[in-house]
């Protein structure tokens, strides 16, 4: 009993399709074996970089299946351009606290006014609370 299910659990891995194999055999025939063999399974999201990185023309064209290859030049292009506008987002950013503060700076605000009036409004308010306790008792 123990040996057969040792047995099949052992030549589990030979039933599985093995795709580094495939590649290496057909490798031998051809060294373009990537475009010949596609192992990739591609989900929604992998679909729309694949459309986006500009390797096919719309999601409906884009197979069930691509080459490892292809899918991390597309996830790679992709990095590329998400860095990018995150960088340019972060600057622009930026650029636009700058704008505001100096716009503020020129209104006359700033942040250590606000935070004398903000303590000073809450000590009122304790000292309001403490007459309003003294009155009550």
């Amino acid at each position: 009993m123990t040996f057969s299910i040792f047995h099949k659990i052992m030549h589990y891995e030979i039933r599985m399709p093995n795709f580094k194999a495939l590649q290496r055999a057909s490798s031998q025939n051809n060294n373009d074996s990537q475009k010949l063999l596609p192992s990739h399974k591609v989900d929604a999201l992998e679909k729309r970089f694949l459309v986006w990185t500009g390797k096919y023309k719309s999601v409906a064209e884009v197979p069930a299946f691509v080459g490892q290859h292809e899918m991390e030049r597309a996830r790679n292009r992709m990095r590329i351009k998400i860095s990018n506008i995150m960088i340019l987002a972060t600057a622009l950013g930026c650029a636009f606290m700058v704008y505001l503060g100096k716009k503020d700076a020129q209104e006359g605000k700033s942040i250590q006014q606000d935070n004398l009036n903000w303590h000073k409004k809450i000590k009122e308010d304790h000292e309001k609370e403490k007459l309003a306790f003294a009155e009550s008792k």
